[in-house]
């Protein structure tokens, strides 16, 4: 016996068609579907009770604000980084006591924009531009 499932196209009809011959049709309206479609039907936009449907804009947003949070995130890993140098330079920094990028991307373990991390190092040592 086949399980089933509801599915429905996201919009409009799709057409399932499977090599084995069988064909069915999905409209906006819930049906249940067999399990030999389900694969050519998610492929194709089906969609099934457990999904959460998104609009594009709304992904993209979703996908800025894992970016700011990454970008925070890594600012944060960068500030402690820095200020462990103030106290324990450890030959991170060069003789103008700056840290160098090659050091502090080391001790990250990624590379390090150096606009920013001098900015960060500036506002820890109270230093105006």
């Amino acid at each position: 016996m086949n399980k089933t499932r509801k599915l429905r196209a996201a919009k409009g009809t799709i057409r399932v068609a499977l090599t084995s011959g069988h064909v069915m049709l999905l409209t906006e309206e819930p049906r249940d579907v067999s399990d030999i479609f389900w694969k050519e039907a998610y492929a194709l936009g089906a969609i099934s009770g457990d999904m959460v449907e998104t609009t594009i804009a709304e992904r993209e947003l979703k996908v800025k604000e894992d970016i700011r949070i990454k970008e925070e995130e890594e600012l944060k890993e960068l500030t402690t980084v820095l200020k462990g140098l103030i106290d324990s330079p450890k030959g991170a920094v060069d003789k103008n006591n700056l840290p160098l990028v090659r050091k502090v991307s080391a001790m990250l373990g990624r590379p390090v924009k150096k606009p920013i991390m001098l900015k960060i190092w500036a506002e820890l040592l109270n230093i105006e531009d």
